[in-house]
């Protein structure tokens, strides 16, 4: 670039000052020395020489003075060298002083570098002046020294002028290029590419970024119009050129092309005719090459997007509001929307495009978005030619223009209005189907709750062993009905996502006892071993929903249960962390085929038809377990093999609870030293017991026979012996007796037995110290060692459940029951009587109030739904009627859906029991509200 620029003023010295400087002082220097030869004055060549010199000291220091132009200032300069130059070589030669003479313009002759860009281009301004100082010296040969030694006593004082004026002339010089060099950065750093060109378009000097915008070299003599393809805009050069003369400045959009690839590209040209020695054009080309691109792309998609894209411009008043907008741009699929294919609306008012209806309503949202610049979206449906469409538009501020982007959704509209309505009908079902099961229950549960309360009251009356046998039967019928109905009904609240777990704290070894003793006559019946085994490292007492685990436990131990035939059912409980408990069920049952193991946790399925055919059941209960564990944070899942048996491993989320009630604060502290023998033939049992011994520091020696164990005898003595009742080849009342023969009556024996304690003969009994009914409680065995040892106090285990129920009487308790069915009326008379109530039966509500008018009641025992008046709105008007006198109102019905009993409780009752009612049920609601019993 600076070499450009250097080439350019040497250029324009040519043209003009160069010229004109060596006329003057060519012509000058030539006339004096003919003016010698042919005159003999040597005042004149002395006057023009000094005219000369003065002129150009002049010039020089008018320049500071006058705001001159470098150029000046540089030819003033190139004269006084040239004078001092051949004043000086005239003086050497005739006068040989050579050092005075030679200082002064020697620095003139240094300082003059500064006038050409390199000693190059000064090279032939010296040739030239010796030159000519040679033909000037052949024909002054002649001339009297009179002239030469005037000159050379000229040249201190020159010298002197020369010196200064030098000084100033290279501090002015430096400047103007640190001036020039200071431009040339600012032009090269710039992005865009600045020229200066002559009117016939010939590049005179350009920046570095022209080249590099169109990969030319700086020696190539370019014309901007052979850089050129065509004008997007139409406008061509000869318009720019004809603009730049007409304005002083003109500026258009061209294609310009690349020298080295010919590669095309968008330029932004802007420029202004300038007056320097003639004029010229100063140009600057802006790339928008890559803009122009991404508009293109921009169009293209935005013509090709099936999403309508318009632009508004904002018509503003004179006060600065938008009182219209006015169309810039829209693409294709927005005319398809608007429906304006035929009409070009680009430059119309929008409110002279669109209906007025929608002007009222969508012209305040535009305000809104122009003055707020947040973004607005609406919905707009149009009924066109009959079509409904549904249309979602966005409108966001772009400068002061609105940009709407419309997409038509009516598709999605009529999907969303399908799932809506299907939302509509499935919700429809869902209510349909709980008012059905509702009803089902209701309808189900009112003839079982006869059967029910009928059989346990035939079960109290003398009765023969077959009516007994008669009686059960019908028991065992109910209940596993009433489990069928459980398992729809439970299955229901979790499909509908309204069954919620109801957290409380409990003790987790009570829990499975009782679900052990629960099972434990099927376990009986089936002549298989029940099992469990609490790791230690479980906590005691935790806080969960201990009704859905108990459930869970229930169902997969009575489905182990019910398909093994032979063997073992045994659960096992461990932590896996502090925030979760895993339960495993082992059997030794029929197996589960593998291809068959992904049905398994399906509702309504099981591993094949013939499984429900011998082994019955609905197919809900594991699916059920599923559910629940998932709903308590957990899962589950089954191995198994066929032949042998299968283990079903479930987890649960849970809290241990650090502090326990104080009621049940045990602690089970180990033995002093002790040593058991322990005979079973089940390997399970051994290893339960064994590993429960050597927690309480007892040592166990384990012996899978009576044979075994009499073998040992002789050889070691144990402080407890552990039997098992059922054993292969000699079973434990054998083996007792044998035991007592060898060792004594002093050594204790304990039995673990299957058998009902009062099934075992008396004589049998005195063989044993103690007697452990299976399924084995941890407590019960602990007590009997700490009764056979001698021990401390006696922690008393969870109670066991019995067949027979110790009736609590409640003599003079008044019992009002509201039931409209007959068979239930009298099962809830003899129900009442039997926990000796007093009881009036009536058949809807409005019997119920005439009775409560009559007579005072402790309880009123209400059904739900009844003819005539039902008993929520029965209980609404008790209360209405009596206030604080009102008895306690119970609702009895057989709805047992999710929400019933808070329905029931926000409605006025005091509590509700679920038919089919049992007595158990009924004596624990009556002594909750009336404390005077007796036995």
């Amino acid at each position: 670039m600076t070499g450009q620029i250097s080439r350019a003023v040497v250029f324009a010295e040519k043209r003009l000052f160069f010229r004109l400087v060596w006329l003057i002082a060519c012509g000058g220097k030539l006339l004096a020395t003919f003016l010698m030869n042919f005159q003999g004055d040597v005042h004149v060549p002395v006057w023009l020489d000094l005219a000369l010199f003065s002129i150009a000291v002049i010039l020089v220091l008018g320049s500071f003075v006058v705001p001159l132009s470098t150029r000046f200032r540089k030819a003033s300069l190139q004269v006084m060298a040239f004078l001092l130059m051949t004043a000086t070589i005239h003086g050497i030669y005739y006068t040989q002083l050579y050092w005075p003479t030679l200082i002064g313009p020697t620095i003139l002759v240094i300082s003059s570098f500064l006038v050409f860009p390199s000693w190059r281009a000064s090279v032939p301004f010296w040739i030239f002046t010796l030159l000519l100082e040679a033909v000037v010296l052949y024909f002054s040969q002649e001339v009297d020294q009179a002239y030469w030694s005037q000159v050379a006593g000229m040249l201190p004082t020159f010298t002197l002028f020369a010196m200064v004026v030098s000084v100033l002339a290279y501090i002015s010089i430096r400047g103007v290029h640190e001036n020039e060099a200071f431009l040339q950065r600012i032009l090269n750093e710039t992005r865009d590419a600045i020229f200066l060109a002559e009117l016939d378009h010939t590049i005179v000097m350009a920046n570095d970024r022209f080249y590099e915008l169109f990969e030319a070299d700086e020696s190539q003599q370019l014309e901007i119009t052979s850089l050129m393809h065509t004008a997007p805009s139409q406008l061509t050069i000869q318009e720019v050129h004809e603009q730049m003369r007409r304005h002083g400045n003109a500026q258009g959009l061209f294609l310009f092309r690349s020298l080295k690839d010919n590669r095309s590209f968008y330029c932004e040209f802007s420029g202004q005719i300038i007056k320097m020695d003639r004029e010229y054009i100063l140009g600057r080309l802006t790339d928008i090459d890559e803009e122009m691109k991404n508009q293109q792309r921009l169009q293209t998609v935005l013509e090709s997007s099936k999403d309508g894209v318009m632009l508004l411009k904002a018509l503003r008043n004179a006060k600065g509001f938008v009182v219209d907008f006015e169309w810039e741009m829209l693409n294709e699929a927005a005319r398809g929307i608007i429906e304006i294919q035929d009409k070009d609306v680009v430059g119309m008012k929008l409110s002279d495009t669109m209906n007025a209806h929608l002007w009222d309503r969508l012209f305040p949202i535009y305000v809104e978005v122009m003055d707020s610049g947040i973004p607005q979206d609406y919905e707009n449906r149009t009924d066109y030619v009959g079509a409904e469409k549904w249309y979602h538009t966005i409108c966001s501020r772009l400068d002061d223009s609105l940009m709407l982007t419309v997409r038509d959704y009516t598709t999605m509209k009529k999907t969303e209005q399908e799932l809506v309505r299907a939302k509509e009908a499935a919700e429809a079902g869902a209510r349909s189907k709980s008012d059905f099961l509702a009803t089902m229950s209701h309808e189900i549960r009112t003839p079982m709750n006869a059967v029910m309360g009928m059989a346990s009251l035939l079960a109290e009356t003398p009765l023969t062993e077959d009516q007994h046998k008669f009686v059960k039967t019908i028991r065992i019928g109910a209940d596993n009905l009433l489990t069928i109905i459980n398992d729809i009904l439970d299955y229901s609240k979790i499909e509908s996502g309204k069954l919620e777990l109801e957290f409380q704290s409990f003790n987790l070894r009570q829990m499975i006892e009782e679900v052990m003793d629960l099972m434990a006559p099927q376990v009986y019946n089936k002549g298989i071993e029940l099992m469990y085994f609490i790791h230690p490292k479980v906590a005691r007492h935790v806080v969960s929903d201990v009704t859905r685990l108990r459930q869970i436990l229930i169902n997969l131990i009575n489905n182990a249960v019910k398909f093994t035939h032979e063997g073992e059912v045994f659960v096992e409980v461990q932590v896996n962390n502090d925030y979760e408990l895993e339960f495993a069920v082992r059997d030794s049952g029929i197996g589960i085929p593998e291809d068959r193991m992904g049905r398994l946790f399906k509702t309504f399925s099981q591993v094949d038809s013939s499984t429900t055919r011998q082994y019955g059941g609905t197919g809900l209960g594991l699916a059920i377990c599923k559910r629940l564990t998932e709903l308590m944070g957990g899962e589950i899942h089954v191995k198994s093999e066929v032949g042998v048996g299968s283990v079903f491993t479930f987890t649960v989320e849970y809290r241990p609870l650090i502090t326990a009630p104080q009621a049940e604060a045990e602690v089970l502290h180990p033995f002093s030293t002790k040593r058991a023998f322990i005979v079973d033939d089940n390997e399970t049992n051994r290893e339960i017991l064994s590993r429960l011994l050597e927690q309480w520091n007892v040592h166990a020696v384990e012996f899978s026979s009576g044979k075994d164990l009499l073998e040992a005898l002789d050889e070691a003595a144990a402080d407890v012996y552990i039997l098992d009742m059922h054993m292969p080849g000699m079973d434990g009342v054998q083996l007792a007796t044998h035991i007592r023969e060898e060792k004594g009556a002093q050594v204790p024996v304990m039995l673990l037995s299957s058998v009902m304690t009062s099934e075992i003969d008396k004589g049998q009994k005195e063989l044993f110290n103690s007697i452990i009914n299976k399924p084995l409680k941890h407590v019960d065995l602990y007590n009997e060692l700490k009764s056979v040892f001698s021990e401390a106090i006696i922690i008393k285990s969870a109670p066991s459940v019995t067949p027979d129920f110790n009736i609590q009487r409640f003599e003079g308790v008044r019992v009002l029951v509201a039931e409209d069915n007959a068979i239930n009326q009298q099962v809830a008379i003899h129900l009442f009587r039997r926990l000796g109530c007093s009881c009036d039966v009536v058949a809807n509500g409005l019997e119920a109030l005439e009775m409560l008018r009559l007579k005072s009641y402790d309880l009123v025992f209400m059904d739900v739904q009844m003819p005539e008046m039902d008993g929520i709105e029965a209980t609404h008007l008790a209360h209405e009627e009596f206030g604080a006198d009102c008895p306690v109102i119970i609702a009895m019905t057989a709805n047992a859906m999710k929400g019933d009993r808070e329905k029931f409780l926000e409605t006025g009752m005091d509590d509700y029991i679920s038919k089919p009612v049992c007595l158990e049920d009924l004596s624990h609601m009556v002594a909750r509200y009336c404390m005077t019993t007796s036995d």
